[in-house]
């Protein structure tokens, strides 16, 4: 029975390592396939072709907000987009260390 939870809990730690590796690499590649000028309906193309991102969107002003995160990587790999409805006018990838 040992045997058996120590395999559970080595692959588990295995797929939670991979799965982190995986989410910050897809993050930093959408981010960077944003460009300033892009379209919010291209963006929102992009965003959704991905398996592992997640996006919260909030709107300051007449600016709009979208985060992009992956709860893999416990939020430390984002990509901060933000829009005015229309067109992107701001992209910054961050890692939070």
């Amino acid at each position: 029975m040992a045997k058996i939870i120590g395999c559970f809990v080595v692959g588990y730690l295995l797929f939670m390592i991979v799965m982190w590796g995986y989410s910050a690499q897809q993050i930093k590649q959408v981010c960077g396939q944003v460009n300033v000028g892009m379209s919010v309906t291209e963006l929102r193309q992009r965003v959704a072709n991905t398996t592992v991102i997640k996006g919260r969107e909030r709107k300051d002003g007449l600016q709009a907000a979208l985060l992009l995160h992956s709860s893999y990587s416990f939020g430390r790999y984002t990509c901060d987009i933000r829009h005015d409805g229309q067109r992107v006018t701001q992209v910054r990838y961050s890692f939070l260390d």
